[in-house]
């Protein structure tokens, strides 16, 4: 099931790949050419240096960052990217990232996935989209979640479409770039019947579902670790049947 919401399938229009910097701004490619007119019409020279005049256009976003670059306008960008919660960021440059940025853009897009913040979690669907052909696999990007997993409980961001369907024991939830996933047993104690990976995927809207469910004998969990488990399960794709 994909979600109604299929913003991201349009978005890069709104990506601006030649930008100006002024005053130590980046501003995407509209801004910039809407600024250069004004600043001629009060009069104002182009003296070659971006303190006193829009410099540019340069490509590629204005080159390599640690980090993805916006429109320093933000909402009052006029090629502003609204998304679907209403809110608006400034238009999306489209800069390769450093090595160093790549790393550091799938840690926050994994952090995105279990933010209470709608607006963030959308962002975070959108880095994942516009920077897809550099970012690690999801078997690449799989990460332990470091809060707190209750008894009986999982990630916020799961409850809404496990609840009700959980019997059992979560020891750990793990994610990548497009999933979250819960790991633990079905029976307590001795009676441990069977070891449960849940799946659930996150949508453009920043939403959650999908939620499908891998079960294995005890008998072939008990001596290995969730995560040596998990990570076969997503090298062969186990969910493709459920």
């Amino acid at each position: 099931m994909s979600s109604k919401s299929n913003w991201l399938d349009h978005f890069d229009l709104h990506v601006s790949n030649d930008v100006y910097v002024y005053q130590a701004a980046l501003l995407c490619d509209d801004d910039g050419a809407d600024l250069i007119k004004k600043l001629k019409k009060e009069g104002v020279e182009d003296s070659g240096e971006s303190d006193d005049f829009p410099q540019g256009p340069f490509s590629y976003g204005g080159g390599e960052s640690d980090y993805p670059q916006h429109c320093d306008f933000g909402v009052r960008c006029v090629a502003a990217l609204k998304l679907p919660d209403g809110t608006k960021i400034g238009a999306p440059l489209g800069n390769p990232l450093t090595a160093d940025g790549i790393r550091d853009l799938t840690g926050a897009i994994t952090v995105a996935l279990h933010s209470h913040r709608l607006q963030s979690r959308l962002i975070g669907r959108m880095w994942n989209e516009l920077y897809k052909d550099s970012l690690p696999s999801d078997l690449d990007s799989l990460t332990e979640f470091k809060g707190n997993v209750k008894h009986d409980t999982i990630d916020e961001t799961m409850l809404a479409v496990v609840r009700g369907k959980l019997h059992g024991t979560v020891d750990k939830i793990y994610d990548d770039l497009n999933h979250v996933y819960a790991v633990g047993w079905e029976g307590f104690a001795k009676g441990r019947s069977r070891f449960s990976i849940w799946r659930t995927t996150a949508q453009p809207d920043g939403s959650f579902s999908d939620l499908e469910t891998v079960h294995l004998p005890a008998s072939e969990s008990q001596e290995r670790s969730p995560e040596d488990i998990l990570r076969e399960l997503i090298e062969n794709d186990a969910w493709s049947g459920t």
